[in-house]
Parts: C-alpha cells; structure tokens; sequence
C-alpha cells in the first residue's frame, strides 16, 4: 500500500485529533470535570477514528487524478464539522453556554454531509479490480 497526499493528510489529522483527545481526558481526570465526556467521545471517535479510517481507505481506493478538489473538499468539510461540533459540545455540555448548541448543529450537518460525500465519492473506487 503506497501513501498518497491525501493518505498522509487524513493521517496527520488523526494524529492531531488523538493529542487533542488524550489531552482533554488527562485534564477531564486531573481536574475531575468529567462534563467534558461529550466533547471528548466526539474528538476520539469522530476526529481520531474516523481520520484513521479515511487514511486507509484513501491508501487503499483508486484516488483520480492528482490535485482533484473533491477529496480535499471532503477532508475540509469533515474536518470543519468535527471542529464545530466539538467545540459546540465542550461550550454547551461542558460549560452550560447554551448559544453553542448552534455549532453543534451546524457541525454535525457538515460531518453528516461528509460522510454521505465520503462513501459515494470512495465506493466505486474500493470495488475489486479483475483477479
């Protein structure tokens, strides 16, 4: 399996998302505020995760062309979800703000749009090649 640009892109960004998780629930049990717990499931499942996942799936699907926006778009649009929707978490749970909900709205759109765009975009490209 050979890295493309978007392989090292997905997995660098679920790099970040595991130190952002690790670091909140080394501060949730230190400070024992554990009304983080949302926010910090999201960050580990949604960012870590899900980031890992596409990394593999982008090594393993037949990318097109070089520089194609679509797969950039997609890393863009679930990225800026999970952000959004995190953060709106850990304003709105975590720190009774309840303005943040909208973010939480908004980011979880985005990540659900992503998702959808992420599986029609990959599918045909994951289909099995002639054995």
């Amino acid at each position: 399996m050979t890295p493309n640009r978007m392989t090292a892109l997905w997995a660098r960004t679920a790099l970040l998302w595991f130190v952002v998780a690790v670091s909140l629930g080394l501060y949730m049990g230190i400070t024992q505020r554990f009304q983080f717990t949302p926010a910090h499931a999201h960050i580990g499942v949604l960012g870590w995760l899900s980031s890992g996942v596409y990394a593999f799936l982008y090594a393993v699907a037949r990318v097109g062309r070089p520089g194609a926006i679509a797969p950039k778009l997609h890393w863009g649009a679930h990225t800026l979800g999970v952000a959004a929707m995190t953060s709106g978490l850990f304003g709105a749970i975590g720190l009774g703000i309840a303005s943040m909900m909208t973010l939480v709205v908004l980011g979880s759109q985005l990540v659900v749009v992503s998702v959808l765009w992420g599986a029609v975009m990959l599918w045909p490209r994951l289909a099995p090649t002639g054995e």
